[in-house]
């Protein structure tokens, strides 16, 4: 229980037998500020021997912590709360204050095995110290919160379905005069190209909408954004939500849906490799002879082989052939932005209740995290509405924009 400086002097004068003098010496402290520590440390010592140890919750039940982020660059976060102390002290010094003592009663953790761990956290700005005790300083959220945020979206795009499908049946019209191409592309699945062009562009456009303000603060690894936590189990439609992408002559824009389909594509994986397979298959190259991140595009359907020859299995359009059908569909998307808008600003709002007043940006991870469900609530409600269906095994939601236009 004793902290660091205590627990230093009094191991040095009553285990390894130092004097006075060279302590005060070792640690370049008075003699008479050794003298009171050892005083002070005898006085926590009984202290802590009389008292009867009560455990908190989180010493014998670790609670799920799962961190999220939004911004430019995570480097360190995600490492740090690779293990589970971190992200359980964030979640037992989140709604008060708490001295370190506290927190190894809360943890059943002794405090020499919290302090590293405590002082990483202040430095990366997810602790704040406040004298003696530690405030979290990072927002977090629950399933209870995505629950009523996500049954208000669906219940919000139900009431402008009608809006959205004949947004959707605009799209698909101005889409026959563009050079989008999915071999075997049937009615449905240029339906989806269109719809995750609404969303896309209506949720970042959003933002021109939104009460909330996203600052984008500056952290503790240099580059700026939002570190956010998820408390306890979470739910979510969403299965990899990559957006886009830069390759040598395009992008890619990928927004995977459990509704839709299990497989996650990321152009990251294999040092960027699956980026440059799902290009050679634009363009129709042939298929390498050596490359592991071509078997599982083959497997999980995002590419296939026909004649010895790579082809793409998404929709492919050119950039400029986008901006026209986004262009064409403006006032509707705009619509959407501002409905969009107001759903998120209510999001942040339900968050910031549920938020201690000490840690600011609760707005801003409301609005952030609720863009997902907006997007989830979308794809949930054409479907049951039948307007759209899953498809016959189609990636739905993975397409390619050219840049290079020749």
């Amino acid at each position: 229980m004793l902290r660091e400086k205590y627990r230093r002097i009094m191991i040095s004068y009553y285990i390894t037998g130092n004097s006075c003098e060279e302590i005060a010496g070792k640690y370049n402290l008075s003699v008479t500020n050794v003298k009171q520590c050892l005083f002070e440390g005898r006085k926590k010592v009984k202290e802590g021997m009389n008292m009867v140890r009560e455990y908190g919750e989180l010493s014998y039940a670790p609670e799920k912590f799962t961190m999220n982020f939004w911004g430019n660059s995570s480097y360190g976060y995600w490492e740090l709360f690779e293990r589970k102390l971190p992200g359980n002290l964030i979640i037992a010094a989140y709604e008060s204050p708490k001295t370190l003592e506290e927190l190894s009663l809360e943890m059943g953790v002794g405090v020499p095995y919290l302090e590293d761990e405590v002082a990483i956290l202040e430095k990366m700005g997810l602790l704040v110290k406040k004298g003696k005790t530690y405030q979290s300083n990072m927002v977090l959220y629950d399933e209870q919160w995505r629950k009523t945020v996500y049954a208000k979206a669906t219940e919000l795009i139900e009431t402008k379905l009608e809006d959205v499908k004949k947004l959707v049946d605009d799209g698909v019209r101005y889409l026959a005069e563009t050079d989008y191409f999915y071999e075997n592309a049937d009615l449905n699945t240029k339906r989806w190209f269109v719809l995750m062009l609404i969303i896309w562009e209506a949720s970042m456009m959003s933002e021109q909408y939104m009460k909330t303000k996203m600052q984008f603060p500056l952290l503790q690894n240099g580059s700026n954004g939002y570190v956010m936590g998820i408390r306890g189990e979470y739910h979510t439609e969403t299965k990899g939500i990559y957006g886009q992408y830069d390759m040598s002559n395009g992008y890619m824009r990928i927004l995977n849906f459990v509704k839709l389909s299990e497989k996650v594509l990321n152009p990251f994986e294999h040092s960027n490799a699956v980026g440059q397979m799902l290009e050679a298959a634009v363009e129709r190259k042939q298929e390498p002879e050596e490359v592991a991140a071509l078997s599982s595009l083959l497997e999980n359907g995002f590419v296939s082989v026909k004649n010895g020859i790579l082809c793409p299995e998404f929709a492919t359009i050119s950039y400029a052939d986008y901006e026209s059908v986004k262009s064409k569909l403006g006032d509707g998307i705009g619509q959407m932005a501002e409905l969009i808008a107001k759903h998120r600003d209510m999001a942040g709002e339900e968050l910031r209740k549920k938020t201690p007043a000490a840690i600011p940006e609760a707005n801003e991870v409301g609005a952030i995290v609720s863009m997902w469900s907006i997007m989830e609530g979308m794809v949930a409600v054409v479907l049951e509405d039948g307007f759209m269906t899953k498809g016959n095994g189609q990636n739905l939601t993975t397409f390619y924009l050219k840049t290079d236009n020749e």
